[in-house]
């Protein structure tokens, strides 16, 4: 009889922490690094960017956008002497999509911070613009 109960114990336990892990799960999801889900059209965003050997940068961003959105992005590199005025050094633009994903490589010189931004313009379907945001990459030193 003991069994029995501690059967049923633990099946309740596991049932109710599958429904926990269920209801949490998205919102983590939604919420976790590199996501913006406070944004109208945007379900999450990554921006990373790295540089590698003979200063050959890679800055890779990828944007989801809800149902019923679509975006257009621009993809800059940035550069700083001192890490907090920034200008552009080199940028990409994409065509309107409801996934975007840019991945690109750009020699950079020696000497300065460096950062990746990806501009999103954000569409309804009616193609109204709602929002524009920008995700920006980690700031790298070469």
């Amino acid at each position: 009889m003991k069994t029995l109960y501690k059967t049923k114990g633990a099946l309740s336990c596991l049932l109710l922490l599958s429904i926990v892990v269920s209801i949490v799960s998205p919102l983590a999801l939604a919420a976790g690094p590199g996501a913006q889900s406070n944004y109208i059209g945007l379900f999450v965003g990554t921006c990373g960017f790295d540089i590698g050997s003979f200063g050959i940068s890679n800055a890779a961003c990828t944007a989801h956008l809800k149902q019923g959105y679509s975006a257009t992005a621009k993809l800059s590199i940035m550069q700083s002497s001192d890490g907090i005025s920034w200008s552009l050094y080199k940028d990409w633009s994409s065509s309107e999509s409801t996934y975007i994903s840019m991945d690109q490589y750009w020699a950079v010189i020696p000497g300065y911070f460096y950062k990746a931004v990806m501009g999103l313009t954000v569409y309804d379907s009616d193609h109204n613009i709602v929002e524009y945001i920008e995700i920006d990459s980690p700031i790298q030193y070469y």
